[in-house]
């Protein structure tokens, strides 16, 4: 973040009050001004460093790995998510997952938020951002045009408003309004048929409604070729397309192919 210009200053405030010392919360106080102490004297050139380094530390005293939304709330992060966490340190506006699904591709309208909130944060403009973000994507990682379907909210697409209305006044308008653009996306697509569509050639990447609808069918496919990519921010991010695993740790029996997924493909979109 230095070599691309953005200020120390408002990093290192973020990351201090998240932060632990290695000794825990019981000497969070003198840690504090301890680090304070460090940050206002040390030369500015090496202040990055010191950033990097109460990082460091904070994430070994939380023994953080794959994040667990759970305890990223318990630590005292006011955020839903990891990602929300990273769009707030770094100012990005519209920070949004992708995932990989094998050949496929996907993002997600909403995220980490209840089921009962997920229609309210639908909105044809919202919509249409993510199928342009999604081809955004699609033509950096070689699509040279790329086939988009915008998946349903609805059983059967809302069965022409029976079912409900999302299709109607939500999903179809962003479709129409992103197809002016020249853009290659079809539905709403039901649910339950377009990720079977996608992985036999329909589609190159899916528009999903909600996290659960995206992830599911994700997470059927092989560890070896899926992972989560945070975009929207000033450099990628990514991590694996599993949980955290906490049952299994310790135990040298973790699948490391969602981890080097990651990694690939985070360098084909550097």
């Amino acid at each position: 973040y230095g070599e691309r210009g953005f200020k120390v200053e408002p990093a290192f405030k973020l990351m201090l009050k998240y932060a632990v010392s290695e000794d825990g919360r019981l000497h969070a106080e003198k840690y504090y001004q301890t680090v304070s102490e460090e940050y206002r004297t040390i030369r500015p050139a090496f202040r990055w460093r010191q950033v990097v380094g109460l990082a460091r530390v904070t994430a070994s005293a939380y023994g953080y790995n794959r994040e667990d939304k759970h305890g990223f709330r318990a630590a005292g992060y006011d955020y839903f998510d990891e990602l929300q966490f990273l769009g707030a340190l770094t100012g990005s506006d519209e920070p949004f997952i992708l995932g990989a699904a094998g050949p496929v591709w996907a993002i997600a309208v909403t995220e980490h938020i209840p089921f009962k909130d997920i229609v309210s944060q639908l909105s044809v403009d919202r919509v249409r951002r993510c199928i342009a973000h999604l081809h955004g994507l699609l033509r950096k990682l070689g699509y040279a045009a790329p086939r988009i379907a915008c998946a349903a909210l609805n059983p059967h697409a809302g069965e022409g408003g029976l079912f409900g209305s999302e299709e109607i006044d939500i999903i179809a308008p962003a479709i129409e309004e992103t197809r002016r653009s020249d853009i290659d996306v079809s539905g709403p697509v039901p649910a339950d048929i377009v990720f079977k569509r996608a992985l036999d050639g329909d589609f190159d990447g899916v528009v999903c409604m909600y996290h659960d609808q995206m992830n599911i069918a994700r997470k059927l496919q092989s560890r070896v070729d899926i992972a989560t990519l945070w975009m929207g921010l000033p450099v990628i991010g990514a991590t694996t397309a599993h949980g955290t695993a906490f049952d299994i740790a310790g135990k040298g029996i973790a699948d490391p192919g969602s981890l080097r997924a990651a990694l690939d493909y985070v360098i084909k979109l550097s």
